[in-house]
């Protein structure tokens, strides 16, 4: 852990010397996806990955993949605004590079001038976080991969940079361990995470405490839950407490029948956004739009949930049936406002 933040600091002081020429700031974008298993078709004989190739459970297909890559970027597009592609696509459960830059350069996403962080982490199944960035906006300085070896589970990615050439932003991106085998039982290895999380954030806050911070992922938890607390993740409230971060998910704690993700017939709200409250009040350059936290529920991103009455996002499987769709999560972005 010591590591980890010493590295942090270095990262942030050697911002201190980069050249920052004088820019307009521009209004931005930013989404957050767990896609649903966006595997290639590939065997990779270091990981866990049989069942999506051609021979394995799931009949993994060369058109099977490319229906997923077509359907992530619709579902991507659908975010966009005004015909703008978002500024940033953080991902989760992606196999690798591969399957990223087929996502960029054969689907409509191309026109978003993205460019690729992302590196293969320790999951048994292969899966990764990324982050996805127009280039022509955003210019990375350093990059961050903290590893849970103890957990084997994905990276947390935290990257550092220039956007549009005037301020800096810290973008974290993370993927917490699952609630299989029991909420209660699997609750440590999120606390754990949780905590790692808030020493990278007391870092940068150290070298800056008005430090422009988004922490985005699918958290596997819900606002004001533990793992959240020993982040000390809260609601705002319209003042800013020094040290804290501001969890875009809580008003949909009061939101009945609406969340990012359903199971066994009910909305829960477990992928977040999450930022640090220079950015909550405007204080250094940018301020969360009104509309805060924006879950992108299109018609087409839904299926019929007849057992439940309701509705539930329409995923690639259904358990071991293909259902052609989208992801068992929906999307969800948050605007950023320029000063």
């Amino acid at each position: 852990m010591l590591r980890i933040l010493l590295s942090v600091v270095l990262l942030v002081v050697g911002l201190s010397g980069v050249a920052q020429k004088s820019t307009e700031r521009k209004d931005f974008r930013l989404l957050f996806y767990n896609v649903e298993n966006l595997f290639d078709t590939r065997n990779n004989l270091e990981t866990q990955d049989d069942e999506f190739t051609p021979r394995g459970s799931k009949y993994w297909s060369r058109e099977r993949y490319n229906t997923k890559l077509r359907n992530t970027a619709k579902a991507i597009s659908a975010c966009s605004d005004n015909g703008v592609l978002p500024c940033f696509v953080a991902l989760a459960e992606i196999e690798n590079r591969v399957v990223l830059e087929d996502l960029i350069t054969k689907t409509a996403l191309g026109d978003g001038s993205y460019s690729i962080i992302q590196q293969d982490s320790q999951d048994p199944r292969g899966i990764d976080v990324a982050l996805l960035y127009n280039e022509e906006r955003f210019t990375p300085t350093d990059t961050l991969f903290v590893l849970f070896t103890e957990l084997k589970s994905r990276d947390l990615l935290c990257v550092s940079g220039v956007m549009d050439g005037c301020d800096t932003l810290h973008i974290m991106v993370a993927h917490f361990p699952s609630m299989r085998g029991g909420e209660k039982q699997s609750e440590w290895k999120r606390v754990l995470v949780a905590k790692t999380v808030r020493g990278v954030v007391d870092s940068l806050y150290n070298v800056n405490p008005d430090a422009n911070i988004v922490l985005c992922g699918d958290l596997n938890c819900e606002a004001g839950t533990n793992p959240m607390t020993v982040m000390r993740a809260v609601e705002y409230k319209g003042v800013d407490v020094p040290g804290s971060l501001y969890d875009l998910a809580f008003p949909y704690k009061r939101k009945g029948g609406k969340g990012t993700y359903c199971y066994m017939g009910k909305w829960q709200t477990i992928d977040h956004i999450v930022t640090s409250p220079a950015i909550m009040s405007g204080k250094n350059g940018y301020k969360i739009s009104e509309k805060g936290m924006v879950i992108c529920d299109k018609n087409f991103l839904l299926e019929e949930n007849k057992k439940q009455f309701g509705w539930q996002p329409l995923p690639t499987y259904r358990g071991i049936y293909y259902k052609g769709g989208y992801s068992d999560h929906l999307p969800i972005y948050a605007d950023f406002i320029a000063f």
